[in-house]
């Protein structure tokens, strides 16, 4: 499942409903019974707060999260806290060719 919000306001003004709209967010992640691999909060407004709000859910502890995106407007310490970015997947093993 896919979440994506790109909503293009004023990402210095965080307004309540986006602090409600985070820890809503929050809760779902930590649910045992709701599978989110893919999240796209780019060019939102999460702020430091915001940002602060997340990181409880997205431990280590929370594999089923493989991409969580927001932008670099984060302070990197909570940047690094929050981001993740799913990797390429891994390429199959190619076999040894047999010498005739």
């Amino acid at each position: 499942m896919f979440l994506v919000n790109n909503d293009h306001g004023n990402m210095n003004k965080q307004t309540e409903d986006d602090v409600v709209g985070l820890m809503a967010l929050r809760d779902c992640l930590m649910c045992p019974d709701v599978n989110l691999a893919t999240i796209d909060l780019m060019y939102n407004r999460i702020g430091e707060s915001g940002a602060n709000i997340l990181v409880p859910a997205l431990g280590p502890e929370n594999t089923k999260v493989k991409e969580f995106l927001v932008d670099l407007t984060l302070p990197m310490p909570i940047f690094e806290k929050i981001f993740r970015k799913a990797g390429a997947g891994k390429k199959g093993k190619k076999g040894k060719k047999g010498k005739k």
